[in-house]
């Protein structure tokens, strides 16, 4: 089955390796670079797609294989599952996605996180595709970690029926203090700094998708 394939980065420090990577397993991969905004940049490959489904590959990705997935299903939207470079376990965290063509309803940020609300129907896959390198500097580290939690323990997803499992990532995050991971007391970090920030309900939850407010901040906590 041909599907296009989209390899989004935005100043990763690791995207050149990786993009290397995936033009090793998928030549005609297309690259979309520095586009502001996670809804912006997906609806961007929505619009340039000519086949019937398409894959988005996340800067920090490292594909472990080929990406090839023809199994019929009923989502609009696979999440696959990739490994977490700090725990080495499966995450449905930052794994690489398989959408299908049209089948964005939700338009922007407004529910707080793009992917999880984009479509109708999505599934969650434990088929592992990728590595997802997060945490390959301090700040990466952290920005992973602080953006996951604040999204968890916000009130936007706290609503959700379906985040039984937020509790679990919060354990997990908070378990990088132990951990001797590159850049793991980072995530723990982060994870600090995202319970401290939705203590204030006075901060904007949103800020969270604003890569250039998210450098400012960890600058001026962690100078």
């Amino acid at each position: 089955m041909d599907q296009n394939i989209f390899f989004i980065s935005f100043n990763e420090s690791n995207q050149e390796i990786n993009w290397a990577r995936v033009l090793e397993l998928h030549p005609n991969a297309i690259r979309i670079h520095g586009v502001i905004g996670i809804d912006r940049v997906h609806l961007a490959c929505n619009d340039l797609c000519n086949t019937e489904w398409f894959w988005t590959v996340d800067g920090d990705n490292w594909l472990l294989e080929e990406l090839v997935w023809d199994v019929e299903n009923p989502a609009d939207l696979l999440m696959f599952n990739a490994l977490d470079p700090v725990t080495g376990l499966p995450t449905n965290l930052g794994g690489v996605k398989l959408w299908k063509k049209d089948s964005i309803i939700n338009k922007d940020m407004s529910k707080g996180d793009f992917c999880l609300n984009a479509t109708a129907k999505k599934m969650s896959l434990r088929k592992v595709f990728s590595r997802t390198d997060y945490n390959n500097t301090a700040y990466e580290a952290w920005k992973t970690a602080f953006r996951h939690c604040v999204k968890i323990l916000s009130p936007i997803f706290k609503s959700r029926p379906s985040l039984s499992y937020a509790d679990a990532y919060l354990e997990q995050w908070k378990s990088c203090q132990n951990s001797d991971a590159l850049n793991a007391r980072w995530c723990y970090q982060g994870y600090l700094d995202a319970v401290q920030y939705v203590e204030n309900i006075d901060n904007n939850i949103h800020n969270i998708n604003n890569y250039e407010w998210l450098k400012n901040y960890f600058n001026e906590q962690h100078s």
